[in-house]
Parts: C-alpha cells; structure tokens; sequence
C-alpha cells in the first residue's frame, strides 16, 4: 500500500502516530538533523508511508494535483495557519474561498477516480498558551472555528472519504497544549487509531482474496464442535448441581483448612467425623452452612405458628365460656397426630449428614 500525508504541522505529528502504531516506535523522536520543513517517506514491508510538507490550504490543493494512480490513500489537513496567513483583508477572505471551492473539488475527483481522501479538521487551540499577541489574536480558538464551519460549509467535508475530526480528540485535552497547537504525543496515538480503524471500509480488500462473507468461508454446522469439551462442560453442571456448590466441590476441600478455632488440633484437619455429634460440633462443610440458614427460617416460622397457637387458643377459650360454662376448648392434638414442631424437630435432628443421606433421612422421618 502507499499512503501519503500531506498538511502542516499537526498532519506531520498524525503521521509520526500512524507509523509509531505500524511498529516504528521512534518516530517523531527529536532529531536536529531532520528539517523541521521536509518531506518524509518510511517503508514498513510492502507498505510506504509518506509526508508531505503542506502547509496552507494552497499548497494541499497544490499537492492533490501531483497525487499518483499507485496511491492508495490520501490524509489531508490545513487550516490554522491560513486564518494567520491569508485572512488580513476581504480580499483575502474571498480569495481563500476560492480556493477550499477548487479543493472541494479536487478531493471528490480523486476520491471517485483514484483514491479514497481523509480530511483532517484542525484540533483544538488552546489559545492563552499561544506564544505571541499575534497569534492569540488570528489563531484563537473562535477563529479556527470559523475555518471549520467554512469547510462544512463549502462542502469538503462531504467531499472526502471520512473526515478525521481534530476537535474530537482533543477538546478535552486542550489543557495539555503547550505551545497552542500541537499536543503531547499519547494525544496524537489517538488520532492515528482512529484513523486506522477507519481503514476497513477506507482501503479495498485484495482482489487476490475473496470476500470474507462469501460461501466457502462459512464453516458448517458441527465443524467447530468438539464432544470432549462438551462432556466436561456436563460434568461441571452435574458436579454443581449434585453438590448444591457453585464452585465445582472447591469449597469442600477448602473446608479442611477452615476448621473452627474452637476444635481440637487433630480435628481441624479432619475432612470428615466419626460421629454426628462431633460432625455437629466441628464441621464447616458447606452443607452445614445450608443447615444454619434453614434453621433460621425454621426457627422464625416455628415462633411464628407458636404465637398464633396462642392467640387462636385464647380466642375460643372466651368464646366458649360466654356460651357454654361447661363446653371447654379441644386441644389441637387431641389424636396424637403429629404437629409441625414435631416435624420440625425431626428436621432439624437429622439434618447435619452428609450428601444424599440428609433427603432420605428426612423423607423417612416425614414418612413415620
């Protein structure tokens, strides 16, 4: 591919930014040797980046003029220091439109016959950190505006292939501006990933290459599938469910070491207990962690029912003596059916076990 940048000062630290993320990490690195006003041209493999110094609107129309049919893609921006150069008088004024009309131009010839055109509107200023009255005067930021609005306006916006919004990137950066109008290098980096993220529909696939949604690329159905890693993804729902524990029997083993300080020592390392009561005692198993939380919830029921017992009891009891003296209240058990604090208490007995056994366990108590 061939890319050529082609603008002024800030088009020249964007085009640093694109080859930094094509692998040339020193580029833009302070260097006395180069020419401040020069052209660049960097080669990463097959692809050839370069810079082109331009930098007044003129000169970028200038420059279109000479833009190759091997070019691929064309990066384009001006516009801060024509409002410093070229806006002195009326005259000026009217010439400059002539001049973005004829560029508007320009960039949709050469985006409809030769290759797709990137339009850089120019960042921020940051005005009170101008050098000179001058410029803080025919750069400020309300000036540059004026030139953003005249190329949207004038329609090279429309003209080009994607606009590369300056402001976008930095408006919220303009603190970082140390001379008015350049910016850190980081600043810069955002610029070029935007740019490049714009390639996919910027640049043309490879004729060499078919498209990526054409038919042969579709994979068929079960050709990705693999009945191993399926079996291992059932085992892990059977373990999470058979266990009630979402982290695949984890906390089982972990339960080892979490023993209650309150144990003895041979029994803190202890995974299981020869008894329930020394199970009830010292275990930390993530089932006797499920038993306290029920017996909460039991408890609170078994208060609940207890209290309204009482009250219903009270209630018939006065009813009863105020029509009949000698009739007198049955109790609630009179046929020694069992009552839910008998369940209750069953429940609760049995329910410190291991696994499957706490089910049966109850399901045989309920049963009796």
């Amino acid at each position: 591919k061939n890319v050529i940048f082609m603008g002024d000062t800030v088009t020249r630290s964007t085009f640093f930014a694109f080859c930094r993320a094509l692998g040339d990490i020193n580029a833009g690195s302070f260097d006395s040797d180069l020419p401040v006003h020069s052209e660049i041209t960097k080669a990463f493999g097959d692809t050839t980046v370069a810079f082109q110094w331009a930098p007044l609107t003129s000169d970028v129309l200038e420059r279109m003029k000479s833009v190759q049919a091997k070019t691929d893609l064309v990066i384009a921006g001006s516009g801060a220091l024509d409002k410093l150069h070229l806006w002195a008088t009326e005259e000026d004024k009217s010439s400059y439109e002539l001049t973005v009309q004829q560029l508007a131009k320009d960039l949709k010839f050469l985006k409809d016959n030769s290759a797709p055109v990137v339009w850089f509107t120019p960042t921020t200023v940051n005005t009170k950190a101008l050098p000179s009255e001058e410029k803080r005067t025919q750069m400020s930021e309300e000036n540059v505006e004026e030139i953003r609005k005249m190329y949207s306006g004038l329609q090279i916006n429309e003209a080009a292939s994607f606009v590369l919004d300056g402001p976008g990137f930095t408006k919220d950066q303009v603190h970082r501006s140390y001379d008015g109008i350049h910016y850190p290098p980081q600043v810069y980096d955002v610029g070029a990933q935007i740019l490049i993220n714009a390639l996919d529909w910027l640049l043309p696939l490879p004729r060499i290459m078919p498209h990526p949604i054409h038919s042969s690329f579709k994979p068929k159905p079960g050709s990705m599938a693999n009945p191993i890693l399926g079996l291992m993804v059932l085992c892990c729902v059977c373990i999470g469910l058979l266990f009630f524990d979402g982290y695949l029997g984890f906390s089982y083993l972990a339960s080892v070491f979490l023993q209650p300080m309150t144990a003895p020592a041979p029994n803190r390392v202890a995974l299981f207990y020869t008894s329930k009561e020394e199970q009830s005692r010292y275990s930390f198993m993530p089932q006797d962690l499920y038993a306290e939380i029920c017996r909460l919830y039991e408890k609170k029921d078994h208060s609940n029912v207890s209290s309204s017992k009482k009250e219903s009891k009270k209630s018939s009891v006065s009813e009863y003596s105020r029509k009949d003296s000698n009739n007198k209240a049955k109790p609630a058990n009179s046929n020694n059916a069992p009552g839910r604090d008998d369940f209750s208490a069953v429940s609760m007995n049995s329910r410190r076990t291991f696994g499957l056994a706490t089910i049966n366990e109850d399901s045989h108590s309920n049963l009796s």
